[in-house]
Formats: C-alpha cells, structure tokens, sequence
C-alpha cells in the first residue's frame, strides 16, 4: 500500500460518516487497546493489507493493522501533538484544557508503548512525515483569520478608547 492510499483509506473512514464529532476518534483510543494495538503490529507487519472493499471483515482486519503500525509509529506523538494544535484553533478554553490533558495522558501513556523503528516501513514513514507536515500547515491555515481577527478587534477597541477619552475631556 503507498502513502497515497494511506491517505485515501484514512480521508474515505473520515468523510463516509455524518456523525464525525460524535464517534470514536482514533487518536483518542483508550492506554490499554493502544498498547494491544502496538503489540499486534509485530505480529501483522508481514501481513498484505487486501483491498478494503473485500468485505467488512477484511476492511476491519486492515483498518486495525493500519491503526496499529500508526499508532506504534516513532513519528506517532508528534502526529497527535499536530492533530491537538489543529483542534485547538478557535477552541473554547474548557476544551482546549480537555485537549491539553489528554496530550498529557498520552504522554504518560506512550512511555509504556511498544514502538517500530523508521526504516521498517518506507511508505508509512514518508505518510507519517507528510500528514505532519501537513497538520502543521493546516494549524497554521486555521489560525491565521483568528490572529486576523483579534488583531482587527484590538485596533478597534484601542479606537474607541481613544474616542472615548476625547469625549469625555470638557
């Protein structure tokens, strides 16, 4: 499987579903089945990921071992820290708060995760190393109208200060 299809497999699960906000998101998936998932990635990394459209079986069976060699990834927690930045754009504070605890439970966690090495899979490292970059970008997408914004909105509250100050000089 190429990095492209990586790509395409991850963005077609993401997008096929309506309720996006309301499932399970990945990177969110609990310490213990992590760790099961890191432990299987030895086991599946010789396995041939089928086509995913075989069947429901075989799309589980690729999409767990896709989750796997991911999440047991060394370029995987600087993956989820990008992923965090991204939702924390424009985020009230109490979920910016609930979004820094779970990047610190993590944390925690994947000092007791099982991690491949780089070079074992090529294509998975070129895709980690490219959806990276490209969270890092999007982060700074999202976050430019927000700057935009509060820099238009503290030029306009220094104006009216100023205009208030003017006025109420007799």
């Amino acid at each position: 499987m190429i990095a492209a299809e990586y790509g395409q497999y991850h963005y077609d699960s993401m997008v096929s579903s309506g309720d996006y906000y309301h499932r399970n998101i990945p990177v969110f998936e609990s310490a213990e089945e992590l760790g099961f998932q890191c432990s299987v990635v030895s086991e599946s990394a010789s396995v041939n990921v089928q086509n995913p459209r075989e069947g429901d079986h075989d799309d589980e069976q690729a999409s767990s071992v896709i989750k796997a060699k991911i999440a047991s990834h060394p370029s995987y927690p600087k993956l989820l820290d990008a992923y965090i930045d991204c939702q924390k754009v424009g985020a009230p504070p109490e979920i910016a708060r609930l979004l820094d605890e779970i990047r610190r439970d993590k944390d925690l966690s994947k000092q007791d995760a099982v991690s491949m090495c780089l070079g074992v899979d090529p294509e998975l490292d070129e895709f980690m190393e490219t959806y990276c970059d490209i969270l890092v970008k999007y982060k700074t997408d999202l976050s430019r109208p927000f700057d935009e914004a509060t820099s238009f909105l503290n030029k306009i509250e220094t104006q009216l200060v100023n205009l208030c100050k003017g006025k109420s000089k007799p």
